[in-house]
């Protein structure tokens, strides 16, 4: 829960600064999006930037540069620059998740979490 804080108090304050387009959700296309973004991508992400990215970096560079390094390569195909900055403190967070738990599974239950409770609010307003 404060991860999503945490990320939604970034994003507000770079939104400011930042224009970007509108990601259309229609009612058809959300049970496609829960499926995706709660089961694959949280999966394929985590095992890519934590998993194998900040993994063999972190041997080298230490925690903090490692984390950062593998936040940015997260943020970066999200292709929202308004969130960007949101993106790299949530990817951080789930670094040290990964780093205290020693597994993969503590990030990817809480980055589907997040996928969810995003998705769940997106839905909401309509």
């Amino acid at each position: 829960m404060l991860a999503y804080i945490g990320f939604n108090l970034i994003n507000s304050l770079t939104s400011r600064y930042i224009e970007t387009a509108s990601i259309l959700v229609t009612p058809a296309s959300i049970p496609v999006l829960y499926i995706y973004s709660v089961t694959f991508s949280p999966i394929l992400e985590e095992y890519i930037c934590r998993g194998i990215i900040f993994k063999r970096l972190s041997n080298k560079l230490g925690f903090a540069l490692s984390a950062l390094v593998s936040s940015i390569v997260f943020a970066i195909p999200h292709f929202n620059p308004v969130a960007f900055m949101g993106y790299v403190f949530i990817g951080f967070i789930w670094c040290w998740f990964y780093k205290k738990s020693k597994s993969l599974l503590v990030p990817i239950v809480s980055h589907a979490t997040f996928n969810f409770i995003t998705i769940l609010i997106m839905s909401l307003k309509g």
